[in-house]
Order: C-alpha cells, then sequence, then structure tokens
C-alpha cells in the first residue's frame, strides 16, 4: 500500500474573512475522482460525502454546538487518511 505523508489542515475558522474559510486539502487527495472525503459530526453523523472534493466545505454556517467534525480520506476503497477538523467561530 501507498503511504501518503501529506500535511492535512485541522482547523478552519468560517468567519466569511477570506482567509481559511474552508477546508482545503491538498491536490493528491481534492480534485480526484479516486478519492472519497466523508466528514462526520461528532455523534458520527455523516454531514458531507463526496469525490472529488472541491476544497470547498462548510458550505453554510457551523451549528454553533458542533464544534470537532471526523473526516475520513479514502482513496480506491482503502483509508489513507483521518482525523479530526475544529471550527473556530
Amino acid at each position: 500500500p501507498q503511504i501518503f505523508n501529506v500535511v492535512i489542515p485541522n482547523t478552519i475558522t468560517p468567519n466569511n474573512d477570506g482567509i481559511n474559510d474552508t477546508w482545503i486539502i491538498t491536490e493528491e487527495f481534492a480534485y480526484q475522482n479516486n478519492v472519497e472525503i466523508i466528514i462526520f459530526s461528532s455523534n458520527q453523523q455523516v454531514v458531507y460525502q463526496t469525490k472529488e472534493y472541491q476544497n470547498n466545505w462548510p458550505f453554510e454556517p457551523i451549528n454553533k454546538n458542533n464544534r470537532v467534525f471526523y473526516y475520513k480520506i479514502i482513496r480506491d476503497n482503502s483509508t489513507v487518511q483521518q482525523g479530526t477538523i475544529s471550527v473556530i467561530q
């Protein structure tokens, strides 16, 4: 299996200042049709799932009670990265 040493950001600040408003990941994983991105809420519910991620999550304001999300990056049916995303508002 391939090993990826890609740094995935774990904090976003969606306050519409144009800086760090969305979760931006490297093009090694974004914009790829064989890579699936899944983002879960803290209670394990899928809040977003897509292939060819466009570096554009979140699309709408985040509920202030939900500040930590979990993600999985899956390439060719194997999880290659996973972790958390903190949303600071």
